[in-house]
C-alpha cells in the first residue's frame, strides 16, 4: 500500500466582511472529508477520492470579526484551515478618497453611507457623507434609480475612472 500523500494548502484563509469564496487545494490518492463548524462557511465538494479543490464559502459578515476551521481528514491524518472573515465595517467617502492622487483601496470590496448629491440617469451619481474636502465620490451604477437626497448604502469595488475615485456598486441599498 503505498504511503498517504494528503497535503492541504493553504492552511487560512481570509476575508473581508463582503460574502465570497476562495480556493483549498487538497493533494491525495486516497479519500478525504471536508467539513466545517460554523453556519456561515459552506464547502463544495465535501469529499473526493483524488486531488481536488475545494471552494470555501462564507455570508456577509454584519457584526464583529468571526473565526472558523475547515477541517479536511483522509487516511488517518487531519488538516486544519483556519478562516477568519473580517468585521462590518463602514469607512468614510474621505478614507476611500485618500490623500494622494489616487485611492489607496483601489481593487477592494467597500462599503459606504451618504447622500446623494448629484444624478447621471443611466449612468451613476455623487455620493457625500460630509460638508468637508474629499467627502464625495462618484458611483458606477446604471442598474438603481436613486434620487437627489436620497439616503443610500453602496457596496462595490473601488476604481480609478479617468482619475475620478469612483465605486462600482454591487449592492445598493436606500436608507432613507
Amino acid at each position: 500500500t503505498p504511503p498517504c500523500n494528503l497535503a492541504v494548502t493553504p492552511n487560512s484563509l481570509n476575508f473581508t466582511f463582503s460574502a465570497d469564496s476562495k480556493a483549498v487545494n487538497v493533494t491525495s490518492g486516497f479519500a478525504w472529508t471536508a467539513t466545517d463548524n460554523a453556519d456561515w462557511i459552506s464547502l463544495s465538494p465535501v469529499s473526493g477520492n483524488s486531488n481536488a479543490t475545494v471552494s470555501v464559502t462564507v455570508t456577509e459578515n454584519a457584526g464583529i470579526t468571526r473565526i472558523g476551521t475547515v477541517t479536511i481528514a483522509g487516511c488517518g491524518r487531519t488538516f486544519y484551515v483556519n478562516v477568519r472573515q473580517d468585521e462590518f465595517s463602514v469607512l468614510s467617502i474621505k478614507s476611500i478618497q485618500g490623500e494622494g492622487a489616487y485611492s489607496p483601496y483601489v481593487g477592494t470590496y467597500q462599503r459606504i453611507l451618504g447622500t446623494v448629491t448629484a444624478v447621471v440617469p443611466g449612468a451613476g451619481y455623487f455620493v457625500q457623507d460630509a460638508e468637508t474636502p474629499w467627502s464625495g465620490i462618484w458611483v458606477e451604477d446604471n442598474v438603481n434609480v436613486v434620487l437627489e437626497g436620497n439616503g443610500i448604502r453602496v457596496d462595490g469595488t473601488v476604481a480609478e475612472v479617468n482619475d475620478v475615485t469612483t465605486i462600482k456598486a454591487s449592492k445598493v441599498l436606500l436608507v432613507n
